[in-house]
């Protein structure tokens, strides 16, 4: 429905779709935006689209907000290093999909089409059924494809063995519970010696290795069949503003902060060495104004940054901070948020949910793009996803 009731995307979407994830991120570029801008001038929605965009366009899409609780744990999202931000991402991806992206690599290896092999069973069945193989023959070809598939494709080696015992975990038998001790490992759990020893996965992620492993991560997924990786970081906002409910304080310090900041000038200034890989950071105009923990105090992002930010009127799709409140005003002001309203409505209308009258009083401290979206969900009969 998102993309459906989303207007208004020549400006600046469309590009970004066009030139990025058509081209630029899928034939090896990397890139980092932000978007900034006021309360209420759409910048989620945009995140939104360009994850729902990347997602059918085969991007292994990872989407994150720094305000709103871990399904899993209930915990906020803390992000202040490349560590953090490496979990962040490997622990949102879908898992089950890599398993069966790494494998196909090989079944492609032995020759064999996608649709040829049934997921549910090993691979070895393949081989000694279609080929009738003796079944030691058949570990030998295994053996050999897995090799040719994942050892000499630029990944570390600690993800080169990751990727052999991912597929042993579906060659002879599928074995679910190795393969789970691998993704805790991907994930950047510590494995004890024990569990470490059962899939011989013993390198642990931390901040000397976290940029290869981020590398490889990346260059694993490309690999298995994603045209690259898009991570959505919103409400960056809350690094200045965001308190800790239970303490009272903020919840990051200025030093954090600086952290995040240096991250975020890694993967700008390395991204060559980060292929695939597309970082769109959003929030309103705090996370970039704070003098204290924005992005201006960390001098060495925002001597790359602030050119993005040059005086003018006039929006410019091709900066590498995207101006909200301007790319709005560009599309029409008031005009434009009074036609988001009415598509919401005509999208809804034609998901069964007719527009009917209810008393509906608009928050005066809402924008006028807000207050239409909430007046058409709300007169909008029965329950809106």
């Amino acid at each position: 429905m998102l993309l459906d009731m989303t207007v208004g995307t020549e400006l600046w979407l469309e590009r970004v779709r066009e030139h990025y994830l058509e081209n630029f991120i899928r034939h090896g570029g990397s890139k980092v935006k932000l978007v900034v801008g006021g309360a209420g001038t759409g910048k989620s929605h945009l995140l939104r689209w360009i994850a729902a965009t990347a997602a059918r366009m085969d991007y292994a899409t990872v989407f994150l907000s720094l305000r709103e609780p871990d399904a899993e744990t209930g915990d906020l999202l803390r992000f202040s290093n490349i560590v953090e931000f490496y979990k962040a991402v490997a622990k949102r991806l879908d898992l089950n999909s890599l398993w069966s992206g790494v494998c196909t690599r090989v079944v492609r290896e032995l020759g064999y089409k996608p649709e040829d092999y049934d997921f549910d069973r090993p691979i070895i069945s393949m081989l000694v059924e279609r080929e009738r193989l003796p079944i030691a023959e058949a570990k030998r070809r295994l053996s050999e494809a897995t090799a040719s598939a994942w050892s000499h494709c630029g990944l570390s080696l600690a993800f080169v063995t990751f990727c052999f015992r991912l597929v042993a975990c579906r060659g002879e038998s599928i074995e679910q519970a190795r393969a789970d001790l691998c993704f805790r490992w991907l994930s950047g759990e510590k494995l004890d010696l024990a569990d470490a020893r059962r899939v011989m996965l013993f390198e642990r992620l931390s901040k000397p290795n976290a940029r290869v492993w981020l590398y490889s991560l990346v260059r694993m997924l490309t690999l298995a069949g994603w045209s690259g990786v898009v991570v959505l970081i919103d409400d960056l906002d809350f690094l200045p503003d965001g308190l800790n409910l239970q303490t009272g304080r903020p919840f990051y310090t200025p030093n954090q902060c600086k952290d995040i900041w240096e991250s975020m000038r890694q993967l700008i200034d390395e991204g060559e060495k980060l292929p695939h890989l597309f970082v769109v950071l959003g929030g309103r105009s705090p996370f970039i104004e704070d003098e204290k923990k924005g992005v201006k105090s960390y001098e060495a992002l925002w001597m790359r940054l602030q050119s993005g930010l040059a005086p003018g009127t006039d929006f410019n799709p091709w900066r590498d901070i995207v101006d909200a409140d301007l790319l709005l005003r560009a599309l029409g002001g008031n005009s434009f948020c009074e036609q988001v309203g009415t598509s919401l409505s005509n999208v809804l209308e034609q998901r069964g949910h007719a527009r009917l009258y209810k008393e509906f009083t608009p928050d005066a401290e809402d924008s006028l793009l807000r207050q239409r979206v909430r007046e058409a969900a709300t007169m909008a009969d029965g329950e809106v996803a």
